[in-house]
């Protein structure tokens, strides 16, 4: 008797993916997928430089005094010693003039500009 193999026919008529044949359907289906693929691989690739270039380092951002900054410099004039207790620390500095040419309590290790 002959030997009998695991081969199982489709509608389509084509042998069954599992013996590595597949029909004219899932050919079309399997080009789909693989150009689907790479339009998103293309557009997350594009992606990352523009996500980068969002990202702004802490030199690149431009910090405003906040209002308690600005009111221990009230009265006082640019070089002048100041000190305030800020939202997350007791701040020692000099009144100097910031970006926005507001005078400002500036602690000596700030980058100002």
């Amino acid at each position: 008797m002959p030997r009998r193999e695991n081969t199982n026919f489709t509608s389509a008529g084509a042998i069954d993916i599992r013996n590595g044949w597949h029909s004219e359907e899932s050919t079309f289906r399997i080009e789909i997928m693989s150009k689907l693929l790479r339009v998103l691989v293309a557009v997350g690739l594009t992606m990352v430089p523009v996500l980068g270039a969002a990202q702004t380092t802490p030199e690149q951002e431009h910090h405003h005094p906040g209002p308690h900054s600005i009111a221990a410099c009230k009265d006082k004039s640019e070089g002048v010693a100041c000190e305030f207790d800020g939202p997350h620390r007791h701040v020692v500095g000099t009144c100097r003039k910031v970006e926005s040419g507001v005078l400002a309590c500036v602690h000596p290790h700030h980058h100002a500009s």
